[in-house]
């Protein structure tokens, strides 16, 4: 972290990744358990930057002489130590920025001891404001608690060019509604820097992470290869090597999703079955209800494991469907507990957040309880699943066909 990269936070302001702080209304002695809160509430939150000798508008008025400084330092390192459990360790600099001494504070986001309790309290970022965890984020907080987020951390060697800047447009406009139209072309990159940053899109020094390549990349398997999903059409019930059809999904995260639904919409048979003379037709591709198929490929694609060096495998056969995925149940979930519903694990928990917002996933952990809902409700054979350690498995039965 240097004079510069300080210098860009400064220019966008506070977020749920930046907290700036006063030295001098605080006459140079910082509140203890005031740092140790915004500290925890930062890496309760995926990490960020404390930035203190700095006004809540982005002024730098410093942090005094060499001897306070030196003390400031000390303070914020004692907080981190003696007033946050368990302690954290952050990496605490001293930067010159406008011509003032600042201490600038790198909070981890990915440590395993996470979370982090102050005085009996665990806090969270809610946009620039640190407050109380409710308990359905505390869940988040405990659940990810020693795993890393991979998808929150940057790709190595692609920069912030990489990404393409109409399909983050598309984010503010689609999602969020704010129109170009309203903002200058200054005030429009940083409300695109501000939200990548909301979405874990970039890191605060404004690297491109997993989630900013797959979602906003140029082309995403440049960086990472794998993400991608192989569909292919097997004739009969057995797997054999000469394939009716085959089809890669390349693209962003958005694309795979409506890529893999368009290509299984065409090679699942349409089936009817007949109720004394009548032909009845099935409520969708292969008699799986539309609901349940894009539910399966969602889940694919939100939870595979995109550090395993394997695609996303799609297997049509005549009587089901295959969905192959990288990375096993994550170690508080069973193939018992995915059944019922409300209990929920995320491996990539910027990309489950940011597929949300398009409204292309499901939510609170019921969307494979719904599916065995859905499907019961249908008279038709429930999903079935199978951990295989570094895989996960999914069938979808499908229905006859007539001839």
């Amino acid at each position: 972290m240097d004079a510069n990269q300080i210098e860009a936070r400064l220019k966008l302001g506070e977020d749920s990744a930046t907290e700036f702080k006063s030295a001098v209304m605080a006459s140079y002695i910082v509140d203890a358990n005031d740092i140790a809160k915004e500290v925890a509430a930062l890496a309760n939150s995926g990490g960020g930057l404390l930035v203190v000798g700095v006004e809540n508008d982005g002024t730098v008025t410093g942090t005094g002489t060499t001897e306070q400084t030196d003390l400031l330092f000390r303070q914020i390192s004692q907080a981190c130590e003696r007033n946050i459990v368990p302690a954290i360790t952050c990496r605490l600099l001293k930067v010159e920025v406008r011509d003032e001494r600042v201490l600038a504070a790198e909070v981890p986001g990915y440590d395993a001891n996470r979370p982090f309790l102050v005085r009996n309290i665990y806090y969270v970022r809610d946009g620039s404001v640190s407050r109380q965890a409710r308990p359905a984020e505390l869940e988040r907080v405990v659940l990810s608690a020693g795993n890393v987020y991979l998808d929150e951390q940057p790709v190595e060697g692609s920069g912030f060019d990489d990404l393409h800047m109409e399909a983050v447009d598309a984010l503010l406009s689609t999602v969020y509604g704010f129109q170009r139209s309203a903002h200058d072309d200054e005030g429009w990159d940083r409300l695109r820097r501000g939200h990548l940053a909301a979405v874990r899109g970039i890191t605060t020094q404004g690297a491109p992470t997993v989630t900013g390549i797959l979602f906003f990349a140029n082309d995403p398997q440049r960086w990472i290869q794998d993400a991608r999903v192989s569909i292919v059409r097997i004739a009969g019930a057995e797997f054999r090597a000469d394939f009716l059809d085959k089809q890669e999904i390349l693209g962003r995260v958005p694309d795979q999703v409506a890529g893999t639904l368009q290509v299984l919409t065409r090679l699942l048979p349409a089936p009817a079955r007949v109720v004394g003379a009548e032909r009845v037709d099935s409520p969708g591709p292969g008699g799986i209800p539309l609901e349940v198929l894009r539910e399966a490929v969602v889940n694919a694609v939100v939870h595979r494991d995109y550090r395993a060096p394997s695609q996303i495998r799609v297997f049509v056969f005549d009587d089901r469907l295959e969905i192959v995925n990288p990375g096993g149940l994550l170690n508080k979930l069973t193939l018992e507990n995915i059944r019922t519903g409300g209990i929920s694990q995320r491996r990539n928990n910027s990309i489950s957040s940011l597929l949300a917002k398009y409204g292309r996933r499901e939510a609170l952990g019921m969307g494979i309880f719904e599916m065995i809902r859905i499907m019961r409700k249908q008279g038709r054979p429930e999903p079935e699943f199978e951990n295989l350690g570094h895989h996960f498995r999914m069938v979808l039965r499908i229905g006859p066909v007539s001839g």
